[in-house]
């Protein structure tokens, strides 16, 4: 088995609005997978079919070789999830939540994790206390402890770092790379796309329920632009935009794309220009991002 998650022209309709459509996805064993897109384009309709929460219109997906919804029960307790909104018993501590989980479970030895896991995310002083008590972003924590309580083979995260403060949020980055190192496989759903861009080994973007690139982050990122800072900004523009390079302004500096640095270096050199600083950057995935989902003018709903 090369992939952890799979899905095959997987597609959720609702009359004839599609919430997801011909979905095919690969997330290779032990990867870190992210799957961005904006508020409504599909992302948690997606995970929630590779849970077995919505029945697919058509389509098929399998989760560590098992078909979902069928199989899935035979690997339920491989498979750890955390969904936007989480729901616990609020008149139960933190500790008793998990401990409920545990044991409906029947999965005993989960229960000797439960404090470590308070400790991880930083719940321990708080394990007490119910959760009808809680901050959104300590539930948030909560429901990251909860996935983890099995020790999954797979993590299903869908906005995990959702109304944390920057602590938190790196407590989640942390989290997601030590269980890189064990080998598990994580599949993320991020507005924070630096936070994709940090631990992310490979991405899908999905736009309007369809995926429109699929791949590695290296190559969904391409060959990177120059950064180059130099005096007379504007002379500069305008001589590497003659040559066919694009050229934008980002504060100090000149992003140019379609060279490398020593073509840019060459023909700055030829028209006396002395850089001060060169160097090659990937691009950001913020950038890459923006230019696969925007819509042409005339696309938009009015």
């Amino acid at each position: 088995m090369t992939d952890a998650i799979a899905t095959a022209g997987l597609t959720k309709r609702w009359g004839k609005a599609y919430g997801i459509k011909d979905l095919t996805l690969e997330v290779p064993v032990g990867s870190v997978f992210g799957f961005l897109g904006a508020n409504g384009a599909g992302k948690t309709t997606t995970i929630r079919m590779l849970l077995g929460l919505t029945k697919p219109t058509a389509g098929r997906c399998w989760i560590l070789g098992k078909e979902v919804p069928g199989g899935r029960q035979s690997v339920s307790r491989q498979i750890g999830a955390s969904l936007e909104n989480p729901g616990f018993y609020p008149g139960m501590s933190a500790y008793d939540n998990l401990r409920v989980l545990a044991w409906t479970a029947r999965d005993y030895e989960a229960a000797s994790r439960i404090d470590d896991l308070l400790l991880l995310l930083g719940l321990a002083k708080r394990a007490a206390d119910k959760v009808g008590t809680f901050s959104f972003g300590m539930r948030q924590r909560l429901a990251l402890a909860a996935a983890l309580l099995h020790d999954p083979k797979v993590l299903i995260l869908d906005e995990p770092a959702k109304g944390l403060d920057p602590e938190g949020v790196h407590d989640v980055r942390r989290v997601i790379e030590e269980r890189k190192a064990e080998g598990t496989t994580v599949f993320l759903s991020s507005h924070l796309l630096s936070e994709i861009e940090r631990v992310c080994d490979a991405v899908a973007v999905v736009h309007r329920g369809a995926v429109i690139a699929q791949g590695s982050l290296s190559a969904l990122q391409g060959e990177g632009e120059v950064v180059v800072v130099v005096d007379d900004s504007e002379a500069a523009t305008s001589f590497l935009q003659a040559r066919s390079w694009s050229v934008r302004r980002d504060n100090l500096a000149l992003r140019v794309g379609g060279a490398t640095a020593r073509e840019v270096a060459a023909a700055l050199a030829a028209q006396g220009i002395v850089p001060h600083e060169l160097r090659t950057e990937a691009r950001r995935l913020e950038d890459v991002f923006l230019e696969l989902t925007r819509d042409e003018p005339d696309s938009r709903e009015p």
